[in-house]
C-alpha cells in the first residue's frame, strides 16, 4: 500500500496504488471511485475554476478507503486460509450462522459495495443539512420525488440513473441551501431534490 496518491503532477489510482487479494472482491469499485474522485477535479483546475489546492484532496479522501479496503481484503484473506484446525471448525460453524443476519447482511453489502464510504471530514465539505439526516460529505441517498408536471412519484436513484451524465451539488450562497440540485448534462436543465423544512439537504457528491 502506497503512503502517497499523489506526487507532484502524477496520481495514483485502483490497482496501481495497492496490492491486495481479490478477497472481498472490491478491486474494481475502489478504482472506479478513483478515478470518479479525482477526474472531476481535474476538470475544474484545468479549466480555472479552481484551484490546485483542491487536487489535495483526492489524496486526502481516497487514501484512508485505499488503506481500509487492503486491511479488510487482508483480513478476510487470513479468516479463509486460517490453519488451525480448532479455528477453521468455528469459523465453518459461526461464519454461515452470522452472515446470514439481516444486519450483517446489510454491512457487508454496503462494506463491498463501498457505499458507505464518507467524506465528511474533506476540507472541501461543509454540512449544512438537518442534524439527524444525512451529512455534507455522504453518498446521497435515495429519496421519493413528486413530479411536478403530472404528481406522479419517482424514485431520486431512477432518476439519476436515466441522466448519462450528472452531478449533485450544494447550492451557492445566494440560493436556499435546503434545495440542493442536480444538472441534466444532456439538455442543461436543473432539478430540485425534493425537500421541506425538515427535510436534510442532498449530499455534494455521488457514485
Amino acid at each position: 500500500m502506497l503512503e502517497r496518491l499523489r506526487v507532484g503532477r502524477a496520481f495514483l489510482a485502483g490497482d496501481a496504488a495497492n496490492i491486495h487479494s481479490p478477497a472481498g472482491a472490491q478491486g474494481m469499485n475502489t478504482g472506479i471511485q478513483d478515478a470518479t474522485n479525482i477526474a472531476w477535479k481535474l476538470a475544474l483546475v484545468a479549466s480555472g475554476a479552481a484551484s490546485e489546492k483542491l487536487l489535495d484532496t483526492y489524496q486526502s479522501e481516497r487514501l484512508p478507503v485505499e488503506q481500509a479496503v487492503t486491511h479488510g481484503s487482508e483480513q478476510l484473506l487470513h479468516i479463509a486460509g486460517v490453519d488451525n484446525r480448532t479455528l477453521r471448525a468455528l469459523r465453518d460453524a459461526l461464519a454461515p450462522q452470522i452472515t446470514k443476519l439481516d444486519a450483517v447482511q446489510v454491512r457487508l453489502t454496503a462494506t463491498i459495495a463501498e457505499v458507505a464510504i464518507d467524506y465528511r471530514k474533506s476540507a472541501i465539505v461543509e454540512g449544512h443539512g438537518h442534524p439527524l439526516g444525512p451529512h455534507a460529505g455522504n453518498r446521497i441517498p435515495d429519496a421519493a420525488i413528486k413530479a411536478k408536471a403530472d404528481g406522479a412519484d419517482r424514485r431520486l436513484f431512477d432518476i439519476l440513473r436515466s441522466v448519462t451524465e450528472g452531478a449533485a451539488e450544494a447550492p451557492d450562497a445566494r440560493m436556499d441551501r435546503s434545495r440542493p440540485r442536480f444538472r441534466n448534462e444532456q439538455n442543461g436543465s436543473w432539478t430540485h431534490c425534493a425537500s421541506t423544512a425538515n427535510t436534510p439537504a442532498c449530499s455534494h457528491q455521488f457514485w
